[in-house]
């Protein structure tokens, strides 16, 4: 209810006079108030007293006394006739905020049958409070995502995948360290050559671009997931609209967006989430050092971010404490700890993209300026190009902080 009340005047300075307000109650306001002799103490006004400090209380007015505050202790003091005859407007007062309040005549029949100004101190037009939305909601669907459907098969069904045996996830461990320092090495080496002065540009040794780097990171992220759910093809439930129609072909999502995964055990990990975990950190290390010149490293580095969303969403999302499959020791595939370090990675991960994709957009612009300074016509297609990547590069692991953050 929106209320007009008299404006309170300012503290007086000190030997400084001021006026009294000269505003005077409206009747009804006055009869509601019970402003009469003190000397009154029958049972109607002691009750009705009783339940104003109710309201006085609520609207943070002055305290009762003692005795008032102890009449309005005894909760047998009012019944359904004593709030009858309270004043509609005492009646509104008291109503919850958001619930309808008492019927009110309209300005012009009651202000003008009883003499008030219809600048009164409660005004006519009430209104219900408004639900406020929570812009902090968590979001069921990315604005570049087409989710893939995910069918779920149970791990006892014949023909079932098995866990690797002992032997078997040996050996992967073995292959897996070894292809992540084969691709520090030569990410060291091109950074060796790229910083020696005797090397030319042309060399074999600084042709190590960052889509090598992608390609073969992306190998070694593939290899790990299959190990996990035994199936090559990585379901992308968030940022579809990456990938190009030929990745899209190639993944086999033109024929029916649909993935099948087995439910696996804690018997089908032995690892695997630590080494997606070190991939993130390592990516951010990797684009520290790079200089993006063209929007393909760009895709193939958001290509890579996107692989890995989906598939700690996955192990998230199917294998959590409420609704993963049922297991003797029901703990989830991936830890609290485990997302508090990949919620760091995240946060270095989104400010050093947009780091480096503001110095490219700058890049851009300034190659289409030509010699005298005026500026070329640049195509359409970039301008949709920057504004898709941009958009793509706000979304970076959104799956996976919609799912961790608090």
């Amino acid at each position: 209810m929106t209320s007009k009340c008299p404006s309170t005047p300012l503290h007086p300075d000190a030997n400084q006079e001021i006026e009294t307000p000269a505003t005077k109650i409206p009747q009804e306001l006055t009869s509601a108030l019970d402003l009469g002799s003190d000397s009154e103490d029958d049972g109607s006004n002691i009750m009705h007293d009783a339940h104003l400090a109710k309201v006085i209380s609520k609207t943070g007015g002055p305290e009762l006394s003692e005795e008032e505050d102890e009449m309005d202790n005894n909760d047998s003091l009012m019944d359904s006739d004593d709030l009858e005859r309270l004043d509609p407007e005492v009646m509104d007062a008291m109503a919850p905020m958001g619930e309808p309040l008492s019927p009110r005549p309209s300005p012009s029949s009651s202000d003008s049958a009883s003499g008030v100004a219809s600048s009164g101190f409660f005004d006519t037009d009430t209104q219900k409070r408004r639900t406020p939305l929570n812009p902090f909601g968590g979001n069921s669907q990315l604005a570049s995502s087409e989710p893939i459907r995910i069918i779920r098969k149970k791990s006892r069904s014949q023909g079932a995948s098995k866990p690797l045996s002992m032997k078997q996830q040996s050996r992967l461990v073995t292959y897996i360290d070894e292809r992540l320092m084969e691709i520090q090495r030569r990410f060291i080496k091109y950074l060796s050559a790229r910083e020696d002065p005797d090397n030319e540009p042309e060399s074999t040794a600084t042709q190590f671009g960052f889509s090598d780097l992608a390609e073969a990171l992306d190998k070694v992220i593939t290899i790990i997931w299959y190990s996990i759910f035994q199936v090559k093809v990585v379901p992308f439930v968030y940022h579809y609209n990456i990938l190009t129609p030929s990745e899209a072909a190639v993944l086999g999502y033109n024929e029916g967006k649909e993935v099948v995964l087995e439910e696996i055990t804690p018997d089908f990990l032995f690892g695997q989430t630590n080494y997606f975990i070190r991939i993130m950190g390592d990516l951010v290390d990797y684009v520290e050092k790079f200089e993006f010149v063209h929007f393909d490293s760009i895709h193939n580095l958001l290509l890579l971010f996107a692989k890995l969303d989906n598939i700690i969403s996955i192990l998230i999302d199917e294998y959590s404490e409420d609704n993963g499959p049922s297991r003797t020791n029901n703990q989830p595939f991936i830890n609290n700890t485990e997302k508090i370090r990949i919620d760091s990675i995240i946060s270095r991960t989104k400010l050093l993209v947009i780091q480096k994709f503001d110095v490219f957009k700058k890049i851009s612009l300034y190659e289409s300026v030509d010699e005298n300074g005026k500026r070329k016509q640049i195509e359409s297609d970039i301008k949709k190009d920057i504004q898709k990547y941009e958009l793509l590069i706000g979304e970076i692991y959104e799956g996976i902080l919609d799912r961790t953050s608090i």
